[in-house]
């Protein structure tokens, strides 16, 4: 199973050749999604954590030497990092 690709063309299908085909998409899912369930959770709970935390609980972290400024700053670093991650 693994590497493989179906042979069931999608173009010019009757209706059960088309469900056929997307049965056997949603099953072939299901099979990596059940060895890869644990990447899964983890992204999921970062993702979780990441927008629970910001920017709500970040913009009240308090700065003797920013002031005010530290939410600005913290939220643009924030911001720049996630844009060097996805670009990278």
């Amino acid at each position: 199973m693994r590497g493989r690709t179906s042979s069931i063309p999608l173009t010019g299908t009757s209706g059960s050749r088309l469900k056929e085909a997307i049965s056997r998409g949603i099953y072939v899912r299901w099979q990596v999604a059940k060895h890869i369930w644990h990447y899964m959770l983890t992204i999921a709970l970062a993702y979780f954590v990441t927008l629970c935390l910001y920017p709500g609980i970040e913009s009240e972290i308090p700065s003797c030497t920013y002031g005010n400024w530290m939410p600005v700053i913290l939220m643009a670093g924030f911001n720049a990092a996630d844009l060097v991650g996805k670009v990278s």
